[in-house]
């Protein structure tokens, strides 16, 4: 599966999407408005094949007596490839995008009172938050749920080490003792506190190993697991409080997921960091496969941050 930024030959195929899944259905001129206006806030995903299985329509709104703010105006995933955590993805594309290039502080959106899976899906999955009720909302007079998401605290974990180099929380776990899991737990515990109780990783969250050149044979596993902004803002106070802050570890860190205008501000900068052993490459890996950040977009800043001396 791919995320990737949609093109003006993708809008015949975004409304056909559209036509199969939702009720709220738009001429093609809504298409074409969108993708003139907001050319870099549409996307879709695609499947092996290249076909459309899901797409994101979204806008700036241009309310002057308000914070820039972004709306999604459709979301759709083909029955056949739901709870493949494409809408996420589609989702958290559109609104890196804003933040990007319209500093965008917050995204809404509209969803009927009586879809329940959808309500779950953006309270529960995508953190937003119901803002009001818009009586007869949709055509047919049904209500609407409005809804908003907070932008300002879209980010990846990363933290500061005593040596003054950058990883990712762990430590060194025997396999004849535990398993990788109880023994990445345990590290979790003593690095990040308090918070780590949301943190409890199994197999599900693994992601990838890396068997690093040299005499010394050390295996790195690397896990990965989405929390929603409430258990993060958990995560980083119960941070001070772990047991090796400010001896083994000094402090989580925000990953920048975006690239400031000047293209070296944002994402590049921060990979211009020192990083111990292959955190860096498990990063930009993780950054690609969990799709967090535009595959076009991740390759300019690993080749800017190469250009720099």
């Amino acid at each position: 599966m791919n995320i990737r930024n949609a093109r003006p030959e993708d809008l015949m195929n975004m409304q056909h999407c559209n036509l199969l899944c939702l009720p709220e259905n738009y001429q093609m001129k809504y298409y074409f408005y969108h993708g003139l206006s907001w050319p870099q806030l549409s996307y879709i995903a695609e499947d092996e094949n290249g076909k459309i299985v899901g797409y994101v329509l979204a806008k700036m709104e241009e309310d002057p007596d308000d914070v820039p703010h972004g709306h999604i105006t459709s979301l759709a995933v083909k029955r056949s490839h739901r709870r493949l955590g494409l809408a996420q993805k589609l989702m958290d594309q559109a609104s890196r995008a804003m933040i990007e290039n319209f500093n965008a502080k917050y995204v809404s959106l509209h969803v009927r009172k009586s879809n329940r899976a959808a309500l779950h899906l953006y309270s529960n999955t995508l953190n937003f938050q119901i803002s009001e009720v818009e009586p007869k909302y949709y055509a047919d007079g049904e209500d609407a749920y409005a809804m908003k998401r907070d932008l300002t605290q879209m980010a990846e974990e990363m933290q500061m080490r005593f040596d003054g180099r950058l990883g990712f929380p762990g430590g060194f776990v025997d396999p004849q003792d535990v398993s990788l899991e109880e023994g990445l737990n345990r590290e979790l515990h003593e690095e990040l506190g308090p918070g780590a109780a949301s943190l409890h990783v199994t197999e599900d969250h693994y992601l990838s190993s890396h068997v690093p050149e040299g005499p010394r044979r050390v295996v790195t596993h690397f896990y990965a697991k989405p929390l929603s902004l409430e258990a993060l803002r958990t995560l980083e106070d119960g941070a001070t409080q772990a047991k090796e802050h400010g001896l083994e570890v000094m402090g989580l860190i925000r990953v920048p997921l975006y690239t400031l205008r000047d293209g070296v501000g944002g994402l590049p900068a921060f990979l211009s960091n020192t990083f111990i052993g292959n955190s860096r490459e498990q990063l930009i890996h993780a950054l690609d496969t969990l799709q967090l950040v535009p595959r076009e977009q991740l390759q300019k800043a690993v080749t800017m941050t190469q250009k720099r001396p």
